[in-house]
């Protein structure tokens, strides 16, 4: 059983001759974190898509709570918001027909695309302006939009494919696509379903531990 001092991995310099160097996991660890701010911070992009796609939404919510306090001028603007508020619960919009294929992963981006909507909605209703400091659930908002994203993109391209060669020609697409998606609008119910339903008060009673003690406390068995 090896055991590695996380507090000295992080803080040597490459070449400083600790003995935890004569280790693999030394190189790994330092590795692991730099591959993920090479483009940026993972978190600052994560932030940043996830606040940028509340922007329009927020605003129109922003409008409607103006309307609200007077709603004699206001009458059409919640009109209108009531009947966009009882279409997006009740229907789903759909994009351009898809080769049959593809259609049970069609209807998964419709749904999972209104349910997004309805959660970023309602987590802006809640957290108004304070959104901004709730950095879990704009992880997981934006984690859903990425893979939302990515749904769009592989059925469009394969159906683009299939329109091209034929379907008995793009198989192995089919399957690859099929499946894809298969595993992001999971992805996607698990985001969202844990805006609500989650441990986020634990993870952050425990990082606050780790601030107070000024290193991680406990230590690890590798």
């Amino acid at each position: 059983m090896a055991y590695v001092d996380v507090d000295r991995t992080f803080s040597m310099s490459p070449g400083d001759g600790s003995p935890s160097q004569e280790d693999p996991y030394e190189r790994l660890l330092r590795d692991a974190r730099i591959n993920t701010i090479f483009e940026g911070t993972n978190e600052i992009l994560h932030i940043f898509i996830a606040l940028s796609s509340m922007r329009e939404q927020g605003e129109y919510l922003r409008k409607i709570g103006k309307a609200l306090k007077d709603p004699i001028k206001g009458f059409g603007l919640i009109t209108d918001y009531a009947v966009h508020y009882m279409k997006d619960r009740l229907t789903t919009d759909r994009i351009r027909q898809v080769h049959a294929s593809l259609k049970h992963s069609k209807s998964e981006f419709e749904n999972w695309a209104k349910n997004l909507y309805i959660t970023t909605e309602r987590i802006l209703v809640k957290f108004g302006k304070n959104i901004i400091d709730r950095q879990i659930i704009q992880l997981r908002l934006s984690n859903a939009m990425i893979d939302l994203y990515g749904m769009i993109a592989v059925l469009s391209r394969v159906d683009s494919l299939i329109e091209a060669k034929g379907e008995e020609n793009c198989q192995r697409e089919i399957r690859m696509c099929n499946t894809f998606c298969e595993q992001a609008w999971r992805r996607i119910r698990r985001n969202i379903l844990m805006v609500d339903k989650n441990v986020d008060g634990d993870m952050l009673d425990i990082a606050d531990h780790i601030i107070d003690q000024k290193k991680y406390p406990w230590t690890l068995a590798i």
